[in-house]
């Protein structure tokens, strides 16, 4: 049976989806009072073209329309990759990485200015430290897009959440966790037209090696610190019904990690 696009899904469905967006909504925004702090960073992470921008704009059009909860997407990110085109306008929405040189990034880290860098794709990525808190400070939900899977020198995903967990913990702020998968990766990086043939192969390789076979990330996935969901662009749901079932994961993660140190058990996923 073929793929629903998302100009199938009918209007009734729609009415109904945008229903249980609400209700989503409104969950999280009660779920808050879980948190004494009242700030949690998400970090949405994702391959390539699995849609981590598209349902961060869904899921914040449904906070904005039904809770008082302020969001926001962190500006923190560095990177030395090419400007997207929907990146090229700095007050696009979607809009959220510094495209910077490499010799600017090799200062910036050299400064210690990065909470955690990685390599992508060949390319370098850093979350400014000083910036994310600032944003966080000022959001009660505050979300970092993250592409997956990312490499450091001699570090994996499993690095990643372990030393985020570690700093934003002591900055009594708490890391959320989810990973949004995307089966048909390999057509949506095709589509990106900054890739090459060769790059595109590096990307589907990591992400055997370092997501779908590895054994540390999936074991953080299995006890719950990190939550799994589809995305919505491989499965035919509507838009609300997508950005529904992320905020709901958010919830179920609030409710599990806010008397949980990751960092504390770490070693043995």
């Amino acid at each position: 049976m073929a793929l629903r696009k998302y100009s199938d899904v009918s209007e009734s469905e729609e009415k109904i989806a945008q229903k249980l967006l609400k209700s989503a909504s409104i969950n999280l925004s009660n779920d808050m009072e879980i948190i004494e702090n009242k700030r949690i960073i998400v970090f949405v992470m994702g391959d390539a073209g699995s849609g981590k921008d598209f349902i961060l704009e869904k899921a914040r059009n449904g906070l904005t329309e039904f809770t008082k909860l302020k969001h926001n997407k962190t500006h923190s990110k560095s990177s030395t990759r090419k400007a997207r085109e929907d990146e090229k306008d700095q007050n696009s929405s979607r809009s959220g990485t510094n495209i910077i040189t490499s010799e600017e990034f090799s200062q910036m880290k050299a400064n210690g200015d990065f909470i955690f860098d990685y390599e992508y794709g060949q390319k370098q990525y850093g979350i400014n430290q000083t910036i994310l808190l600032s944003e966080a400070q000022e959001s009660n939900i505050l979300f970092v897009p993250i592409a997956l899977p990312m490499r450091m020198e001699n570090s994996s995903p499993i690095e990643m959440v372990s030393t985020l967990n570690d700093t934003l913990i002591d900055q009594q702020t708490l890391p959320l966790f989810i990973s949004l998968q995307n089966p048909k990766k390999r057509e949506n990086l095709r589509n990106r037209s900054e890739s090459t043939a060769q790059e595109i192969a590096h990307r589907l390789n990591m992400i055997s090696t370092y997501v779908d076979n590895n054994p540390w990330y999936r074991g953080l996935i299995n006890k719950g610190w990190i939550a799994e969901i589809t995305s919505p662009q491989d499965t035919g749901i509507s838009s609300d019904e997508g950005a529904r079932i992320f905020l709901e994961a958010i919830s179920t993660q609030i409710k599990k990690r806010s008397h949980v140190n990751l960092s504390r058990q770490r070693n043995n996923p």
